[in-house]
């Protein structure tokens, strides 16, 4: 194996990580206008190997449409469980379940759906990964991109 591919096993002698395994990021967005979009999605995972990776993230996500009359305006929020996998120190594999909740008719109703994927590692702690969903209901169209930071 090369000297600077992740490896499947775990770092440091007798279990003790040589490093913290722990890691935090997630991805933000934001575009304000007539349409408005705001969108906050953090995560915490733990590397189990240097090659895999699981955790969970929740999801927080406002939108605001002044085109519409009247005004369209809605928050949508959820959380997730992943799994990462990581195939080279730039490219990934990811599986996740997802669970969304979005306002319909004055209630709320879960949206759910398992979503396959993977990404790319550009390099400073930057991702960005196209993931689709399983479950033909869910409200997100395929593919599902996503910009983000990973540290």
């Amino acid at each position: 194996m090369a000297q600077d591919e992740p490896s499947d096993e775990p770092s440091g002698r007798g279990g003790k990580p040589k490093e913290n395994r722990w890691i935090r990021g997630g991805n933000v967005g934001l575009w304000l206008g007539t349409y408005t979009f705001v969108q906050a999605a953090p995560f915490v995972g733990y590397r189990v190997t240097d090659r895999l990776t699981t955790g969970a993230g929740i999801d927080f996500t406002y939108i605001r449409n002044r085109n519409t009359i009247p005004v369209d305006e809605f928050s949508i929020f959820g959380g997730n469980l992943f799994g990462r996998y990581n195939v080279s120190r730039e490219l990934f594999l990811q599986a996740e379940y997802s669970a969304l909740s979005l306002p319909d008719n004055g209630t709320r109703i879960w949206y759910n759906s398992p979503l396959v994927g993977g990404g790319y590692f550009p390099g400073r702690g930057a991702y960005i990964m196209a993931m689709w969903a399983l479950n033909p209901d869910y409200p997100i169209a395929n593919p599902i991109l996503r910009m983000g930071f990973m540290f």
